[in-house]
């Protein structure tokens, strides 16, 4: 699963700041930590969409995508007017806000003048945050660290047990394990974890997420995924 990060900037000279700072630390950074990029290529890599009025209207143009269709995004820096119809809330993991304005109720406000070296170094911690942000057939985006599935219209608060289990399914091969792998890994075959306990919480988890979306076979549990990223 990518990373993304997207930089929306009215002015001109914050942008150029911004932008070269950032796109000149991250090229030094993988450079620097190329072998640590190639193992972990799927987990840890950036996809950067950098952008102002104009330049976001090219680049949208070029990949044949905009804000109102992304999936998700991981970091948001935004220094300028921005139309929250650009892109549903909910597919926002860190909103940088850069203005005196409050976008969302859980924005990082920098005041200025702040330093790049702090943007910066967000940025770097979100890197190396092994945490998982995706989103799941489009639809639904899921936070490992909030224990939850989100929708438009709909969220699912998972318990720990729940969470832990939706995770190791979604980093399996295929989204797909035995049960017993399921009791060893989240349980640790703890002497009260019984198959029954391991069924109880699959069914219990089931019943909670978007029809379809786990599937229980005898010994076999499948998510079924379409696409994640």
């Amino acid at each position: 699963m990518s990373k993304k990060l997207v930089i929306l900037s009215d002015n001109s000279i914050i942008f150029d700041a911004l932008t070269d700072n950032l796109v000149r630390y991250l090229s030094e950074f993988c450079q620097n930590n190329l072998n640590e990029m190639i193992a972990n290529k799927q987990k840890h890599q950036f996809e950067i969409i950098i952008g102002n009025k104009s330049i976001l209207i090219e680049n949208i143009l070029m990949h044949n995508q905009s804000l109102i269709n992304m999936s998700k995004i991981d970091i948001l820096f935004i220094d300028g007017l921005f139309d929250s119809n650009l892109i549903q809330s909910f597919r926002i993991n860190i909103l940088a806000n850069l203005t005196k304005n409050n976008i969302l109720e859980r924005d990082i406000i920098f005041i200025k003048p702040y330093a790049l070296h702090d943007l910066i170094k967000m940025i770097i911690r979100n890197y190396h945050d092994e945490t998982i942000f995706c989103c799941i057939n489009n639809d639904w985006i899921y936070c490992e660290s909030s224990a939850y599935l989100k929708s438009n219209d709909q969220i699912i608060a998972l318990t720990d047990k729940e969470n832990i289990l939706f995770k190791t399914l979604l980093e399996k091969d295929q989204f797909s394990c035995e049960k017993d792998y399921l009791r060893s890994k989240v349980w640790n075959y703890h002497q009260d974890s019984e198959s029954s306990t391991v069924a109880t919480h699959l069914y219990k988890l089931k019943s909670k997420l978007p029809a379809g979306l786990l599937e229980i076979k005898n010994a076999n549990c499948q998510l079924n995924i379409e696409s994640l990223e």
